[in-house]
């Protein structure tokens, strides 16, 4: 119990400043064209299944601060894609009908809330579904790296972040029997977070069939 108490306690901090590396290293590298779209919208949809969970389910503001911070920051990467995006081009086209997904939940969310003890199944529903994105999220930029050669799309201290908080969340949500989509789903981020961090490990260190950003 003490460890899990200690676990916890690290995560919040961790996940307080979690994108941030990602957002600075996008506006000093401006890699857009490395980052997977499937990476970015299973995060962002999951980030918005999140604001579900935790104002409709969750009592804890600290659960609701990290949901809410993580929401603004995917949405601030949203914005990057976008403006480094050429018009008509099937990437904006995919930006564009991704934002006319996000807004449409954040109109459900707000009439939801407004009736909320009516909605909590729905609540319980975008709870799985954001697990299952935070849970691979990682998969489609590990194949768009690999078929690259490249592992220039992402920040080494978010990879970092990542996986230390995907961790830190499997410590906590077995040592105080959270329900199974945090038991179970947790593990699968902590696996493909790892899958991709050692995949920029390979290539920083091994160099020579990859290309790599400096830290």
């Amino acid at each position: 119990m003490l460890l899990g108490q200690i676990t916890l306690n690290i995560s919040l901090v961790l996940y307080s400043f979690f994108y941030l590396p990602q957002l600075l290293y996008n506006i000093r590298y401006r890699r857009y064209a490395d980052l997977s779209f499937y990476f970015h919208a299973l995060l962002l949809l999951a980030a918005t299944a999140d604001l579900f969970y935790g104002f409709g389910r969750i009592t804890q503001w600290q659960y609701r601060w990290i949901s809410l911070l993580m929401f603004v920051c995917l949405m601030i990467q949203h914005g990057q894609l976008l403006r480094a995006s050429a018009s008509g081009c099937k990437r904006r086209r995919q930006l564009l009908g991704l934002t006319s997904i996000v807004l449409c939940l954040l109109g459900l969310l707000v009439w939801c809330l407004l009736q909320a003890s009516v909605h909590q199944r729905l609540f319980v529903i975008m709870g799985w579904l954001e697990r299952l994105g935070y849970s691979f999220y990682a998969l489609p930029q590990w194949l768009k790296n690999h078929k690259q050669g490249s592992v220039q799309a992402l920040s080494p201290w978010f990879l970092l972040l990542a996986l230390v908080t995907a961790i830190c969340d499997t410590i906590s949500a077995w040592c105080f029997s959270w329900g199974p989509s945090s038991l179970y789903g947790a593990p699968v981020t902590v696996f493909f977070s790892l899958l991709l961090f050692c995949q920029w490990l390979i290539a920083y260190f091994y160099p020579k069939n990859s290309r790599c950003c400096d830290v």
